[in-house]
């Protein structure tokens, strides 16, 4: 960019940026010692966009989309991106600059003054400088040759760089209030810095064709995104240091973003390098045995990858611990390397799978030689140690010299500008929860910086099968728009109900062929799905296109045969079974649908056989005592490598918590009844492994699955009441109906058509059972149509081309979804809002520490804690189920009991008076303090933690 001393005084005296004394006693209102002029931030934000394009920060696929709109012409492409960076503030030359009165007063004698009758105007808040960005370069824009639409599109860009929805209602406040915007010299001065931007020798050549250039729904959010990106760095003070109150200096431009660049020292992106594909890819990354080799469905998936003419979905539907994980990583690259992509994100359903494979990824990475940025995207990342490791390494990093003996060691970085759920997922290898992918379709703050995270990607999505029709909703639009932005993206399920594999297809090529045309909608004409309208066969690889594909690897391995039983979930009926299955030792998982109804269990259970030891795993302890005790369980129950201490005699009693999370491996499985494709991917957990013949007893050599239901004996059977509340009965009815004559199992030969029967719409021939399942599926349609409506409300608009701008664009957005992760998880996962806090201890009632089993450390009371004490603190996170928030006071239901004991929460002396929350990562946190028998009590109910079985939440009659 061009140095601001070629403007006029007036121009160069607008503020941007200003810094206050920091004397707390001055209560915020110090004298200004560092400011800003706007032309320099416009310039620093100008210069960082060029930096960032020219040194590959984004993607070339992002780059190569952007520049296709000009006739391939990249140059024209980072024109514009210097454009809007260089004029998104331009808006701030308006009643913006009276909230730093001395600094206005300096412009008086330039003619740009602000009378009362302007700064105390009643609609002031209303004129936000981003709307008078947007009408002045649009009208400046229309008056350089561009017609309305065109210099609508950009407009719009600038008018949403603080990520708030742009909406007419807003953009009409500030032509409703001129003055607050600014007439006259005000007006001339924004006019003069955006011709001032426009001359730069970047920009001036390629301007007709940028104003004359109608742009796609989806260039417009890719560029808001980049917008942001360059205003965040341009805004920090780090990078580009403010001038002290009172002088003018003149930086040299490229001195200022050399050293701005210097400072930042982002690590490069990841480029897939060489040609390495199939068998010996895999042994390059994953340390095959020597002479072993991918199976079958690897690598057709690896030749799929290398075969495929343009991105689109690739399904891979294998038995559970069948190498999916290993397919999907040796593919990504492979497309990666072919589509200019330099970023992979992979999807997983919980934060305790997410954890798990943000180590897989760093192997991974690390074999690979990787050396790029890595996030883990979830709401308490910050208590995995080696990511915590790894970002406290970073902030040594802080120059290209740093980063380079860095590299030298090996191994993705953590980079420190990477840092929080806003930026975090820009960097070029993210792992998170599901939940993060679906917030790209919720209509939310910030949420184009959610597509340009994943638009440069590949998108892997595992364990697609976990979700419910609100979740499903909210994937197939983050899917349409991943279509639509091209982005080669990866399934992997242990198998897919038909419809839901056919409407993720759909959903790909209905956003990429939407985006291709123009706007066009005619997906279900153009588009041959019909080979996915049946049961595909097992194992099963999809691929989207005009025409969907299907390929059946051949099967790997000889076909096991899972014995089938039923049992009462009486205490005494599965007493009594445990008592004959477990005679000669071994080690079984008893899987119970609900946290209440294993508590129970593990009780019943424990007196039962006070002799065998009788571990409850779930939801519902202490973040810290979860880890330690998925730890546990792969240490006693893992695989043969890993458990060296498998117990000759257990008992696991769990919920769905070892349904994806861990690799552990189990002789007896028994399960409450629940949908079939769960109950399959539960069996998954039973012989896993291969061990020797000896090392399982002998009743227990052949692997058994034992269902458990109230009643078996009606027609139909009667499951749990918990069971129903937790998955309904239609899909529980359909699975006992395709179940009920069973003996035996063949996997994984029958995994697939047992899930097309229960899922599909062929009629059970049960007529003792018609007017049951008759009302079942009439009470499923109607909580699917409810939840598709309640998704609706909250779903980002469908991928379309506006033609004016992205005006109206997640319009009804609720916030950042992060800041309000409750309302943000409970509107895609479709459940009740929960409560998250975290667990002290005091034993006299005066004194306060941690768990005293991890153990214990001292709590100050006279001072915030200390960073490592605040990780401590945050182990003891613990969240109390939407059930008993809704149950709570239910006597006194005025109001939502939610609301009711958040408030009593709040009153508690630990939260209205400690300082605990002074600490920047516990602020706003909640805290709730156990005493010596581990009861907290709360005005209608009481908390009761223990190690042995977690939280229980006893409410008063």
């Amino acid at each position: 960019m061009r140095p601001p001393t070629s403007l006029s005084p007036r121009a160069r005296c607008v503020w941007a940026k200003s810094v206050r004394a920091g004397d707390e006693a001055l209560d915020g209102a110090g004298p200004v010692t560092h400011w800003l002029p706007l032309a320099q931030h416009l310039a620093d934000s100008g210069a960082i966009a060029a930096r960032l394009w020219d040194e590959g920060f984004w993607a070339p696929a992002i780059m190569d989309r952007l520049g296709a709109r000009f006739g391939g012409d990249r140059f024209v492409a980072r024109a514009l991106v210097i454009l809007l960076a260089a004029t998104h503030d331009v808006g701030k030359c308006s009643v913006f600059v009276a909230q730093c009165p001395e600094l206005a007063d300096r412009m008086r004698p330039h003619g740009l003054h602000l009378g009362s009758a302007v700064t105390e105007h009643a609609d002031r808040s209303a004129v936000r400088h981003e709307l008078v960005s947007y009408s002045a370069f649009a009208e400046w824009a229309e008056a350089r040759g561009a017609d309305a639409k065109a210099a609508g599109q950009l407009a719009s860009v600038l008018g949403s760089h603080h990520g708030r929805p742009l909406t007419d209602l807003k953009l009409d406040a500030v032509e409703a209030s001129p003055a607050l915007a600014g007439e006259g010299p005000w007006q001339a001065v924004r006019t003069e810095l955006l011709d001032w931007v426009a001359d730069d020798d970047a920009i001036a050549p390629h301007l007709d064709l940028i104003l004359r250039t109608r742009l796609r729904q989806t260039d417009l959010v890719l560029l808001t995104g980049m917008l942001v990106v360059a205003d965040w760095l341009a805004s920090n003070a780090d990078f580009f240091p403010l001038f002290e109150s009172g002088t003018d200096p003149e930086p040299d431009p490229e001195a200022r973003i050399d050293a701005a660049w210097d400072a930042f020292a982002p690590p490069r992106s990841w480029i897939p390098a060489g040609s390495a594909t199939g068998d010996q890819l895999f042994a390059q990354r994953f340390a095959l045995p020597e002479g072993a080799r991918p199976h079958s469905a690897q690598r057709d998936f690896l030749a799929l990858a290398d075969r495929i003419e343009e991105p689109g979905l690739m399904i891979l539907e294998a038995v559970m611990g069948g190498g999916k994980t290993e397919a999907a990583l040796g593919a990504a690259e492979i497309l990666a390397r072919r589509f200019g992509r330099t970023g992979l994100f992979i999807a997983m359903p919980t934060q305790a799978t997410t954890d798990a494979m943000f180590e897989r990824l760093r192997t991974w990475a690390n074999r690979a030689g990787i050396d790029a940025s890595v996030f883990l995207a979830h709401g308490r990342s910050q208590l995995n140690d080696d990511f915590d490791t790894l970002v406290r390494e970073s902030w040594y990093a802080t120059s290209p010299a740093r980063d380079a003996a860095r590299r030298e060691d090996g191994g993705a970085i953590a980079h420190r500008w990477f840092s929080g759920n806003r930026k975090g997922p820009l960097a070029s290898l993210v792992v998170g929860t599901i939940d993060q992918l679906l917030f790209s379709a919720l209509q939310s703050r910030h949420v184009a910086l959610r597509h340009l995270a994943v638009a440069g990607k590949i998108v892997v999505i595992d364990e697609v099968h976990a979700l419910d029709t609100c979740s499903g909703a909210f994937l197939e639009r983050a899917i349409e728009w991943l279509g639509a932005y091209g982005v080669p993206t990866i399934m992997l399920s242990a198998t897919l109900p038909a419809a839901r594999r056919r409407a993720l297809v759909r959903a790909y090529e209905l956003g990429r062929r939407t985006d291709a045309a123009g706007g066009a909608r005619t997906v279900d004409t153009d588009v041959d799905l019909s080979a996915l309208d049946a049961d595909l066969g097992y194992p099963a690889i999809t691929a989207s296109g005009p025409r969907a594909e299907v390929i059946l690897p051949e099967r790997q391995g000889d076909p096991r045969r899972v014995r089938f039983t039923r049992a009462a979930s009486a205490p005494e009926a599965l007493r009594d079974l445990l008592d004959v299955r477990l005679a000669g030792g071994g080690c079984a998982a008893v899987i119970r649908n609900t946290v209440r109804e294993a508590q129970e269990t593990a009780a019943q259970l424990r007196a039962a056989f006070p002799r065998t030891p009788v571990i409850l795993a779930h939801a519902r302890f202490l973040a810290g005592d979860r880890a330690r005790k998925d730890r546990e369980l792969l240490d006693r129950f893992g695989s043969p490598d890993r458990s060296t201490a498998r117990p000759e005699r257990a008992i696991v009693v769990a919920t769905q918590v070892i349904e994806q999370s861990l690799d552990v491996d189990f002789d007896l499985l028994v399960t409450d009844i629940a949908p079939i494709d769960l109950v399959l991917q539960r069996a998954g957990r039973l012989h896993r492994h291969r061990r020797e013949v000896s090392a399982r007893p002998a009743v227990l050599r052949d692997p058994e699955i034992v269902i458990l239901a109230d009643s078996w004996t009606s027609a139909p059977p009667e499951p749990s009441r918990g069971t129903r509340r937790v998955y309904g009965d239609h899909l529980l009815m359909r699975t006992l109906a395709v179940l009920r004559d069973r003996d035996a199992l063949e996997l994984p030969g029958e995994i697939a058509p047992l899930v097309q029967q229960v899922y599909g719409d062929l009629p059970c021939d049960l007529p003792e059972w018609e007017v049951a399942l008759a009302a079942a599926e009439r009470e499923q349609r109607t909580r699917e149509r409810t939840s598709r409506d309640r998704a609706r409300s909250f779903l980002l608009d469908e991928v379309t081309h506006r033609p004016e701008s992205l005006v109206g664009w997640a319009a009804h957005a609720i916030g950042d979804p992060e800041r309000e992760e409750r309302t943000g998880r409970a509107v895609v996962r479709d459940t009740e809002e929960s409560i998250e806090v975290f667990a002290l201890f005091s034993d006299d009632g005066m004194t306060l520490s941690t768990a005293p089993w991890w153990p214990g450390e001292a709590i100050p009371l006279d001072a915030p804690p200390g960073r490592a004490l605040a990780r401590t603190i945050l182990r003891g996170a613990i969240r109390i189920p939407s059930g008993d928030c809704q149950r709570y006071a239910r006597g006194f239901r005025q109001r939502r009991g939610i609301e009711v004991l958040m408030e009593d929460l709040k009153r508690l002396d630990v939260n209205a008076s400690w300082r605990v929350q002074h600490a920047r990562e516990l602020e706003g946190e909640l805290m709730v303090v156990f005493d010596a028998a581990g009861e907290c009590r709360l005005p209608h109910a009481t908390l009761r933690y223990t190690q042995e079985d977690g939280l229980q939440v006893m409410h008063d009659a």
